[in-house]
């Protein structure tokens, strides 16, 4: 009986983190399916591809499936699984970004050790809860933001760059610039409600105390990219050399191991079920 043959489309070029991770899942079920991995680059282009694929007349596949990042479009589940979208084929994943299971204080101990750069006396475990706390207004209002998307406006004036991060990070300026985002798209058509904007922020503020930073919730809750730029501000104030981006990724990724992710396994065990198809 031949194996089940199927395409799994995920963001990422053929050398990004996402890449590497979905090949180690492919790699743990090859005996029992074949699969194909479709790099997609960002996100906004999956459905073209999913679309292109089954125009073409290479259809031969039993089936696909589609992950991609959860970023800040859903709301995090209570336990780690995987999240379905309202497309019954995507799934995305529990951590906001593929660079949140990698970039984590161990991984970056174990690299900053390897390359010998010097930390100044300081634990790398703290240099994180220091990057997580300066972004952490930034993320709180880029929960609040996507979570009135119902309300048809972009937070594309705020975000351009999940690497780049806004000059101010203070509280009082991110929610300025949220303000003045959501007035410019206030008309009689369209009625954004500032004080459910207001209430929704200071829910979600309410979980950012000292035990979600100590416990590494922000892991879970932060962009990955968003955490690596703080970081490495962290890392100038303090005269530390910054992180080399490719170089940590690659040395990473040696290391890794999608099993300890019940979200990933649960995406493997969603490969696997071809099986019975």
């Amino acid at each position: 009986m031949s194996r089940p043959y199927i395409l799994l489309f995920c963001e990422g070029d053929g050398n990004s983190p996402d890449i590497k991770i979905m090949s180690q899942i492919k790699d743990s079920v090859a005996s029992d399916v074949d699969v194909q991995i479709i790099p997609t680059g960002g996100k906004g282009q999956i459905g073209r591809f999913v679309d292109g694929y089954g125009r073409s007349g290479l259809n031969t596949h039993s089936g696909h499936i589609i992950f991609r990042d959860r970023d800040f479009d859903f709301e995090i589940p209570e336990k780690c699984q995987l999240i379905q979208t309202n497309n019954s084929k995507c799934f995305a994943s529990y951590r906001t970004s593929v660079e949140n299971y990698l970039l984590t204080p161990d991984n970056v101990c174990r690299f900053m050790n390897l390359n010998e750069i010097d930390l100044k006396g300081h634990k790398v475990h703290d240099l994180f809860i220091g990057a997580a706390k300066k972004i952490q207004y930034y993320s709180i209002l880029r929960y609040t933001l996507v979570h009135h998307r119902q309300m048809a406006f972009s937070t594309a004036s705020l975000i351009r760059d999940n690497r780049d991060l806004p000059k101010d990070l203070g509280e009082d300026s991110c929610k300025d610039s949220a303000t003045k985002l959501i007035e410019s798209f206030t008309s009689g058509a369209l009625d954004v409600n500032l004080t459910n904007f207001e209430a929704y922020y200071n829910k979600t503020k309410e979980r950012l105390n000292e035990e979600f930073f100590v416990n590494q919730e922000y892991m879970v809750w932060f962009h990955g990219k968003n955490i690596e730029t703080a970081l490495n501000i962290v890392f100038k104030e303090h005269g530390i050399s910054p992180l080399n981006s490719a170089k940590f990724y690659e040395t990473a990724l040696q290391e890794f191991n999608f099993s300890i992710f019940p979200d990933l396994v649960e995406l493997k065990d969603k490969i696997l079920a071809f099986r019975e198809k």
